[in-house]
């Protein structure tokens, strides 16, 4: 439902009206495509109103959340056919308690000078997250035994200041070893540069590892079970895009991270020659953000997530909490 109304959001709302003989048509549009903020912190957004002819008005806007108003404010504007006006409505985000996630929104309405009711409204909802993905989840992460793969040492750095527990390795060979292990191959890895990951990464799942891989920079990988593969065949293989995330959760954003709207950072497409299928790293829209492979009844399992998540995490929750929800996914067995 949520998601319905995000959808509506993003699209212009008009609303006709008749003055002088002349129709005038003015839109509300929210800027931004995201709605997850951080509590305790302030967040800006962006409202830009257009009309069909000049008009002077008022645009009003009420930030809420748990029933009750939070803050709320009003900017007059003065819009033209060839100048639409744009509002600047900056949050000052309440904080709320580890491991809750506060439903909230941000009512706009836009009123014409002299008149006394609004000419158009919409409703943008919001999440309001606390900093910390994993609050009380210190002991399952420790369970994980997280195995990291990390070249770069940008994941690495990460993990140890936010307190995720990991061993890092440096022996692709040894990948199928790591019994009772989560196997994680950090963002930005190029697949061209270790041409032996993605044989490995298979080999550790076919033994019953989860293999996590975090948007690779470049190369390929051969498909298993396609033509010309001697790799173990996964028993399933389901490639999405980014609506994935709302389907893990669905309070989190699909369509836009702050502060750019960037979510992608690489995605995999599917080539095919006479020697089999290959997943391609590529940077554009032609390929998958998500693949997932999975191995046998347990829990092994390849899953390459193409979504920029250690570059942004201070940027905005959706990473933060994406990875948490990703982690959860890899475990489960099938």
């Amino acid at each position: 439902m949520l998601r319905t109304l995000f959808a509506v959001l993003a699209t212009i709302l008009t609303y006709a009206s008749t003055g002088q003989g002349k129709e005038a048509v003015f839109t509300l549009h929210p800027q931004e495509p995201w709605g997850n903020v951080f509590g305790g912190k302030q967040a800006v957004f962006h409202v830009s109103v257009t009309s069909q002819e000049s008009a002077r008005g008022t645009v009003s806007w009420q930030f809420a959340g748990e029933g009750r108003t939070i803050a709320r404010g009003e900017q007059a504007v003065d819009v033209a056919p060839s100048r639409p006006s744009v509002v600047e409505i900056k949050l000052a985000v309440p904080a709320v308690k580890e491991g809750v996630v506060m439903p909230a929104s941000l009512a706009l309405a836009l009123t014409r000078a002299g008149a006394d009711k609004a000419v158009v409204e919409a409703t943008k909802p919001l999440w309001i997250f606390p900093e910390d993905p994993f609050a009380g989840k210190a002991e399952w992460l420790k369970k994980l035994n997280i195995q990291l793969f990390d070249p770069a040492g940008k994941t690495a750095a990460l993990f140890t200041k936010i307190g995720i527990p990991f061993k890092e390795t440096h022996n692709v060979d040894a990948f199928a070893e790591f019994k009772d292990s989560v196997l994680i191959i950090a963002e930005g890895v190029s697949m061209k540069e270790y041409r032996g990951l993605t044989d490995m990464m298979v080999k550790a799942a076919a033994a019953g590892i989860p293999v996590l891989c975090l948007a690779p920079a470049d190369g390929s990988m051969r498909l298993p079970g396609s033509a010309g593969s001697d790799q173990p065949h996964p028993s399933a293989i389901s490639l999405k895009q980014a609506g994935i995330i709302t389907e893990l959760d669905k309070r989190l954003d699909a369509e836009g991270w702050a502060p750019d709207g960037k979510l992608v950072s690489s995605r995999l497409a599917l080539q095919g020659d006479r020697t089999g299928v290959w997943a391609a790293v590529t940077q554009d829209d032609s390929g998958w953000v998500w693949v997932d492979m999975r191995f046998g009844e347990g829990k092994g399992r390849i899953v390459v997530c193409g979504f920029v998540i250690v570059s942004k995490w201070n940027e905005s929750p959706t990473p933060r909490f994406l990875f948490e929800k990703v982690l959860e996914q890899l475990v489960k067995e099938k």
